[in-house]
């Protein structure tokens, strides 16, 4: 009995593009992402924003996840000790709280940078609405 080999794209052959396709076409992306990318920022901040969104950042608890070897991998910002990571820095602390006051913006209880940026975006867009109506 002789084997027979076959891409899952359904073809004998292999091209990159037919890889690409299948890889590209099955993949559930976050809406956030292309908020990002159609954004009118420089495309330093949308970098830097992609690598927040990917949990790219180099916060004490991405070097733990890396086996990275630190004396201490709580907030160097505080003196609770809580592990320093993105969401403590970018949502918990006082600077960022004092940005989300300033913009009248409420953080969801959720621990997912998705939901968080959804959130922001609905409440954002009301925001917008209201100020539209008081014109």
């Amino acid at each position: 009995m002789n084997d027979f080999w076959a891409y899952i794209w359904g073809t004998l052959t292999f091209t990159s593009s037919a890889a690409y396709r299948h890889l590209v076409h099955h993949r559930q992306i976050h809406r956030g992402f292309s908020w990002l990318w159609r954004s009118a920022c420089q495309n330093k901040r949308k970098f830097f924003f992609w690598l927040l969104l990917n949990d790219r950042i180099s916060t004490r608890q991405l070097l733990r996840r890396k086996d990275m070897y630190l004396d201490d991998y709580n907030c160097v910002l505080c003196s609770h000790a809580v592990e320093e990571g993105f969401l403590r820095l970018f949502f918990h602390r006082p600077f960022a709280m004092a940005c989300r006051y300033s913009l009248h913006l409420l953080l969801p209880n959720s621990l997912e940078i998705e939901t968080i940026l959804e959130a922001y975006k609905i409440q954002l867009n009301q925001s917008h609405e209201k100020k539209k109506r008081f014109s």
